[in-house]
């Protein structure tokens, strides 16, 4: 049976709880409506609390935990292996050869661990130096009697071998370099999960990526330059990511992706199980801040309550049962707050960072304020950004707390305040897409 092509559905980097709905919502439905391929949702780093909370009341699996999309060893690897025991007769593996049409046997010791290959080259050339041998001293009979001789006398254990998330790019350095033509991938135990021939890397194909809630290279997967982007959904603005060919492409300017793909849901009549409702409408009551934030539209206002429907519960109700999963602020540790949900913009030579982290009890972050600006400084040179930005957005008082690090001029220039003292509190700012970036866009 030939397996499917799997196609990654992936959100942004640092995933915040639209980014992680809408990865697992619209692999479910790109499974529903195309069988040719294996939709397979995925991160690009932890589950937040909140989406945790979903995942878990309602069943559903996290997404799987990806660090990049370039090709591994697992992407190529020829599997199943064929494999001999290392006590076989020379006679048992030339017509294992015969049968098979493979080059090379993957040799195993008696408790199925690897311990090197048996080539058809080997083998003929143990055969005919048998032979020779005999014949140079008159024998005869010297053939049969090579031929019941156990393959371990020609398994080389100087294959190189190599772990499935290895990458291509560096298996295929010695599977191209003679001597050898083959690298083995095993498991931690030394079990053989599959071979890499060189025909394998030459048929290496990209691995297949849609994007969803981000459409800027800096924001996805490392590797992303050297992936297969087939759609994109989104709901910012427009990046640099590119493409050899056209693409379906859908950015709408919605308060949450998660809206964006419940609609695709009615467009294709795929019925939305209560499970995928749950995980988008926790979505977009946490990316539209419980529908407050002026990115909201009276589309997400409608599908809000359509999706509210189906998990059987006010929308608000659900919404701030969702942000109650968080906890408390007192524990969040440091890095979460200021790198939990970052992204990162270039304006012209500037490298700026947005980090927003909500809260419903402002006073417990702003008492931490300065571990909070000593971790943000820290971040700034190890990362060589040249401002970090970070938004305490307060869901209840509708505002948000601006601490900035490194050069705060951009910033300053573009709200008209001063950020001398460390912080200042802007009252209405929930946004970071409409209110924020868009003004340091449009100022830098």
């Amino acid at each position: 049976m030939i397996s499917k092509p799997t196609v990654l559905v992936l959100g942004h980097r640092n995933p915040d709880n639209d980014s992680i709905a809408a990865a697992t919502a619209y692999a479910y439905l790109k499974n529903a409506i195309d069988p040719s391929r294996n939709y397979v949702p995925a991160r690009l780093g932890p589950m937040p609390k909140e989406s945790a909370w979903v995942f878990e009341t309602y069943g559903v699996s996290a997404p799987l935990a990806v660090p990049h999309v370039r090709n591994r060893a697992r992407d190529v690897m020829t599997t199943p292996v064929v494999s001999i025991h290392k006590g076989t007769t020379m006679l048992e593996a030339a017509r294992l050869f015969r049968l098979t049409g493979v080059s090379a046997l993957v040799a195993l010791d008696q408790q199925e661990r690897f311990c090197g290959i048996v080539t058809l080259n080997d083998l003929a050339f143990f055969y005919i130096d048998q032979v020779e041998g005999e014949l140079g001293t008159g024998g005869k009979g010297a053939g049969l009697a090579a031929m019941q001789t156990s393959v371990d006398a020609i398994v080389d254990a100087g294959v190189d071998t190599c772990k499935p998330d290895d990458l291509l790019s560096e298996v295929s350095k010695f599977v191209l370099i003679p001597p050898y033509r083959e690298a083995i991938v095993l498991d931690d135990d030394r079990h053989c999960l599959g071979i890499i021939t060189r025909g394998d890397v030459a048929r290496a194909g990209k691995r297949e990526v849609i994007l969803v809630d981000h459409n800027e290279s800096s924001q996805s997967a490392p590797g992303i330059e050297e992936a297969v982007v087939r759609e994109i959904v989104d709901h910012h603005r427009v990046g640099d990511i590119q493409t050899s060919g056209p693409i379906f492409f859908m950015n709408l300017p919605y308060g949450s992706t998660a809206t964006i793909v419940a609609q695709r849901y009615e467009v294709c009549g795929v019925p939305i199980p209560k499970d995928m409702a749950a995980v988008m409408l926790s979505a977009i009551m946490t990316d539209t801040l419980l529908l407050r934030s002026p990115t909201t539209t009276p589309v997400d206002r409608d599908m809000a309550s359509k999706l509210a429907a189906i998990v059987g519960m006010d929308a608000l109700e659900f919404g701030a049962r969702v942000f109650r999963s968080r906890g408390g602020d007192e524990h969040t540790k440091t890095a979460d707050i200021i790198g939990r949900d970052a992204k990162e913009y270039r304006f012209g030579d500037h490298l700026v960072v947005v980090a927003q982290y909500e809260t419903s009890d402002l006073q417990s972050i702003l008492a931490r304020s300065q571990e909070i600006m000593e971790a943000m400084e820290q971040k700034v040179e190890a990362r060589n950004y040249d401002t970090l930005l970070l938004l305490v957005t307060d869901v209840v008082a509708e505002g948000s707390q601006f601490l900035c690090a490194g050069d705060k001029r951009i910033v300053e220039r573009a709200f008209g305040i001063d950020l001398s003292q460390g912080s200042v509190w802007m009252p209405g700012i929930l946004s970071r897409k409409m209110q924020v970036a868009q003004r340091l866009i449009d100022n830098a």
